[in-house]
């Protein structure tokens, strides 16, 4: 079974938590603005918050070449937050149920710092 697969079956096995997290990202964000999610997985939670550019960052490969295949008009790289440069500003920036899978937080968060501009702003699970 390929990655888009198995974690579409865990998606829909737990599909009320996940529309649930989707519901709490969209009341925590505004559409149309520029949104940044780390660990994106498949895609499903930028895409439901409607941003006008929306970048996810995921360390699996297999995951950002399902994602950008599900919804062409996000951009999604292979990246590891704990190395990542970013090339812009973001007016928010999500992270889902991936703070215990990251190594060194204090990196992760000097990373993220650089991606944020005065008015930006973070939201955790």
């Amino acid at each position: 079974m390929n990655y888009k697969n198995w974690m579409d079956k865990w998606r829909n096995r737990n599909l009320y938590y996940y529309k649930d997290l989707e519901k709490f990202f969209r009341f925590s964000t505004r559409p149309g603005y520029s949104v940044l999610e780390v660990g994106s997985r498949l895609g499903y939670l930028l895409a439901a918050v409607n941003p006008s550019y929306g970048l996810g960052i995921d360390r699996n490969s297999e995951a950002v070449e399902d994602s950008q295949k599900s919804f062409p008009e996000l951009e999604f790289q292979v990246e590891n937050i704990e190395y990542f440069q970013p090339l812009e500003k973001f007016d928010y920036i999500l992270l889902a149920n991936t703070i215990s899978y990251i190594e060194d937080i204090q990196k992760a968060l000097h990373s993220i710092e650089k991606a944020c501009h005065n008015n930006s702003r973070l939201v955790m699970t």
